[in-house]
């Protein structure tokens, strides 16, 4: 080892945030996430022990901003169809969103 660079103080409980925060940036449903830590208080599991990150804030940012350049198109027909919509105009058969 070195003496003139220690190691960090890490701890297990250190492993804890990393791991829930790691299992939140992926995605895992946070009521399930709060059952696996154990906490009685889905507050915990949000503001104690994930960690949010500039890279992973904006990566969600480019997410959105990406989506909202998608053109998503729906099918009218589809939508009168399932909500029972008398069709009084033929024209409009799809709309964009």
């Amino acid at each position: 080892l070195h003496p003139d660079k220690p190691l960090p103080h890490i701890t297990p409980h250190v492993f804890r945030h990393t791991f829930c925060t790691n299992m939140a940036n992926a995605g895992m449903d946070i009521k399930n996430l709060q059952y696996v830590m154990g906490h009685s208080d889905v507050g915990v599991t949000l503001n104690v022990y994930t960690h949010a990150s500039f890279d992973r804030a904006a990566e969600q940012m480019a997410r959105i901003i990406d989506f909202k350049d998608t053109d998503i198109y729906i099918d009218l027909r589809e939508v009168r169809a399932k909500y029972k919509i008398e069709e009084k105009c033929q024209e409009a058969r799809y709309i964009k969103v």
